[in-house]
């Protein structure tokens, strides 16, 4: 727990580690004397208001009502394939453009770099992007604050992007936003600035790498994503089997298959109260995180941007991407690029929600994150003007990087595919001396 911050300031802390019970009943202890801030249920909330830490009430947008009710999808994350596949006959390339360097070259003073970025990881077969770009993200901001290399972190100070994907939804309606033990899923169809707002302002820590280096299971299988892929198609099979007859499923076998194929060890009555599960998400919590003591604190909490975002309360109707025509799009691709360069320019990396990766962001099927780290004017010798580029670190790993100019892709291309929908941008900036939903600031 950060004191400092209780007392109003905005002070550096010291890190200390604590079991997550230990730090559970602490802050059920601050809650308890009235030293911070309760955040209520969200089904407490209306769709048009909500409860400012001084309890007065103040009109909110769609944006926040979404949120609390746990609804939200700030991009379509219908089915988000997350997966370097391509799919409906659209290249990943024509999406993930590189501007020919044999053509176009850097404009002088136009460059913006983030330093002190993690390094890119492959997310394998599991499609958790979001939890990959909201990791990165929080990772970046932690490196810069507590002065860590973030290409040289050590397991105890890197954080699980598994574990970060948890914060994309509650599992309980009845749970409270800033319960740690509220989210119990390995949320599969989630949205990274849900992770951010849940993971960063409401819990204020996430899971350490020590729990699950989910890193050397895509190293061992040589970062081929359709082996993952099929390995996590049987092992979600194999759950579906066992919890659909407990009393014949072969727990034993089922340990044997974490065993080979995810390197993960699980006692035989934990796996018997992971089958008991009633999702795939949270199987794959119970068998790869739950009981895990090992976090990083966020400390100090910072703000959590979100642009572009529907204003106007009830009054704005909230669809799905493959809904959203021309004419509802919240913004366009000039605020956009403005609004990601001065982010840039503050040292601070750019996350990007539903690319839709199909290449129809009008009748889209499969969604992505990624995480800007970069940005550039290229200008053409053969009289084709210039155009603006992003440095994306991808989840697909450092061979695709490579492959791709070093991550650096055609910045109108990639953006167009998001419908500018709202939440298309987010990101962190230093924390200020409020608490809960004041530190989520939600821009046009």
């Amino acid at each position: 727990m950060h004191i400092s911050e209780c007392a109003g300031g905005v002070g550096k802390a010291t890190r200390v580690r604590m079991p997550v019970f230990v730090l559970t009943l602490f802050r059920g202890f601050m809650l308890l004397s009235g030293l911070v801030t309760s955040i209520p249920s969200p089904a407490q909330y209306s769709m048009s208001e909500v409860k400012s830490p001084s309890s007065k009430v103040r009109p909110v947008g769609q944006d926040v009502a979404d949120l609390l009710k746990g609804t939200a999808r700030f991009n379509y994350q219908a089915i988000p394939s997350c997966r370097p596949i391509d799919s409906g006959g659209v290249a990943l390339d024509d999406i993930f453009k590189a501007l020919p360097l044999s053509d176009y070259s850097v404009k002088d003073g136009t460059t913006l770099l983030v330093k002190n970025m993690p390094p890119v990881e492959s997310q394998g077969g599991l499609p958790i992007c979001h939890g990959y770009s909201a990791a990165a993200i929080v990772q970046q901001y932690l490196c810069e604050v507590d002065n860590w290399d973030c290409q040289h972190l050590s397991q105890e100070r890197k954080i699980a992007p598994i574990g970060m994907a948890t914060y994309s939804k509650l599992s309980d309606a009845k749970k409270k936003i800033n319960d740690f033990e509220g989210y119990e899923g390995v949320v599969l169809a989630g949205s990274g600035a849900l992770n951010l707002i849940n993971g960063a302002v409401f819990i204020g820590m996430t899971y350490s790498n020590i729990c699950y280096p989910y890193e050397k299971v895509v190293a061992e299988n040589s970062n081929d994503t359709r082996v993952l892929d099929d390995k996590f198609e049987k092992l979600k099979s194999s759950y579906k089997d066992a919890h659909r007859d407990p009393q014949s499923a072969c727990i034993d076998c089922l340990a044997d298959e974490l065993q080979r194929d995810f390197d993960k060890k699980v006692a035989a009555n934990d796996l018997k109260a992971a089958v008991a599960q009633d999702t795939f998400e949270k199987f794959l919590y119970s068998t790869l995180l739950y009981g895990c003591d090992e976090v990083v604190e966020i400390v100090p909490k910072p703000v959590v941007h979100v642009f572009p975002s529907a204003t106007g309360g009830a009054a704005y109707k909230r669809v799905r991407q493959d809904e959203v025509q021309p004419s509802q799009r919240l913004s366009s691709y000039g605020p956009t690029i403005e609004k990601i360069r001065g982010v840039l320019a503050t040292g601070r990396p750019v996350q990007v929600d539903g690319i839709c990766v199909d290449g129809k962001p009008n009748a889209c099927k499969s969604g992505h994150s990624v995480v800007i780290a970069g940005y550039r004017e290229m200008c053409s010798s053969s009289g084709k003007g210039c155009r603006e580029a992003l440095l994306i670190h991808n989840s697909w790993g450092e061979d695709w990087q490579e492959k791709h100019d070093g991550g650096w892709v055609d910045a109108y291309t990639l953006l167009e595919t998001t419908g500018y929908a709202s939440g298309t941008l987010s990101w962190l900036t230093d924390p200020l001396p409020t608490s809960g939903w004041d530190r989520v600031k939600f821009e046009n």
